[in-house]
C-alpha cells in the first residue's frame, strides 16, 4: 500500500485577492506620491525660471536706462507714450496700442527704447540710428505689466513726466507671468506689498489687479526698480 505524501501548503483564492488588494492600493500611493513630487518639482523649476528671469530683464533695464546718461550730453529727452507711430514696428508688425519708453539725445534722432505690447505681453528693445529704420529685438516674454514713473529733483514720485533738467530718476514696475501654476491657492492682488514701491500704486500710475478664474493659479513675479542716471547733470 503506497503511503500518502505531505500535504501541498498553498494559497487560498482570499488569500491572493487580499493581495492584490494591498498591492493595487500600494500602487496607487506609490503613483500619487510620484505624481505630487514631479508637481512640486515643475512649481519648483516654473518660480526659478521667473526669477531669473526678473533678475535678467532687472539687469537690462538697469544697464540701459543708466547707459542714457553715461555720455556728455546737454540735455537728455526721456519720452513715455502709450502709443508708437505706424513707421515704428515691433516683431515685424506696427504697435498701435503700446507703451514706450525712448532716451535720446535732444535734437537728435538716434535713439533707444523699450516697447511694451500688453496684448502680446512682451517687451522689445528698439534702437534707431539716423534715418534708418527701426531695430527691434525681444527682451523679455511673459510681461504682464510694465509701468513707468519718475523721482523729480525735488524728491517727489510722479508719474507724470517731469521737464527736461528736474529729472532724478526713473522708476519701472514690472510683472512677470508663466504659463504654469504656482501650485499655490487664493489670489493675489498686484502690485503686492512686497513690491517695494516708493509709493502708493495709484500716484504712481500702476493699476491694481486681482487676477481671477484659472489665470489666478498662474505663477508671477514683480520687482521694481528705481534707475539713476550715470550722468545727473544731463537729465
Amino acid at each position: 500500500m503506497s503511503g500518502v505524501g505531505p500535504k501541498q501548503a498553498g494559497f487560498s483564492l482570499i488569500e491572493v485577492l487580499i493581495a492584490l488588494a494591498v498591492a493595487a492600493v500600494l500602487g496607487i500611493i506609490l503613483t500619487q506620491l510620484y505624481a505630487s513630487s514631479n508637481q512640486a518639482q515643475q512649481v519648483q523649476q516654473t518660480i526659478s525660471a521667473l526669477q531669473e528671469n526678473k533678475l535678467a530683464l532687472a539687469e537690462l533695464l538697469q544697464s540701459e536706462l543708466r547707459l542714457a546718461g553715461s555720455k556728455d550730453l546737454a540735455s537728455l529727452t526721456v519720452t513715455v507714450s502709450p502709443t508708437v507711430t505706424a513707421t515704428q514696428t515691433v516683431s515685424g508688425t506696427s504697435c498701435t496700442a503700446c507703451l514706450t519708453v525712448s532716451y535720446a539725445q535732444a535734437g537728435q534722432v538716434d535713439k533707444v527704447g523699450f516697447v511694451y505690447l500688453p496684448s502680446a505681453k512682451e517687451l522689445e528693445l528698439q534702437t534707431r540710428s539716423g534715418s534708418a529704420a527701426s531695430n527691434s529685438a525681444p527682451a523679455m516674454w511673459g510681461v504682464s505689466d510694465f509701468s513707468v514713473y519718475f523721482l523729480t529733483s525735488s524728491g517727489s514720485w510722479t508719474s507724470s513726466q517731469p521737464s527736461v533738467g528736474n529729472f532724478a530718476a526713473i522708476g519701472v514696475y514690472f510683472r512677470l507671468r508663466s504659463h504654469r501654476s504656482s501650485g499655490e491657492g487664493g489670489c493675489q492682488s498686484y502690485p503686492s506689498a512686497s513690491a517695494g514701491l516708493p509709493a502708493s500704486p495709484s500716484q504712481l500710475g500702476i493699476q491694481s489687479v486681482t487676477p481671477e478664474g484659472a489665470s489666478c493659479q498662474l505663477a508671477r513675479t514683480e520687482d521694481a526698480l528705481a534707475v539713476y542716471p550715470a550722468s545727473p547733470q544731463s537729465w
